[in-house]
């Protein structure tokens, strides 16, 4: 399979300009990506909340709590 990455824009009616010719009756695989958006919303670093910091404590380990056939290990 032959690859080629082309980029490209759309005009003023929103079809792709630029575009390589392809012989007639050619079988092409369109992959299309669009960048994403500086205005998108940023994804939010979760936190839990307040009232929960510090009132779990870990002592020991805790995987050895379930056999690993628990764990899909083998």
């Amino acid at each position: 399979m032959k690859a080629q990455k082309i980029t490209t824009f759309t005009d003023k009616t929103g079809r792709l300009i630029n575009l390589p010719t392809f012989k007639p009756m050619q079988q092409v695989e369109l992959i299309v990506l669009f960048p994403l958006q500086e205005n998108s919303p940023a994804v939010k670093k979760r936190r839990p909340p307040e009232k929960l910091k510090g009132v779990l404590l870990e002592k020991g380990d805790i995987f050895s709590s379930a056999p690993h056939s628990d764990w899909g290990i083998s």
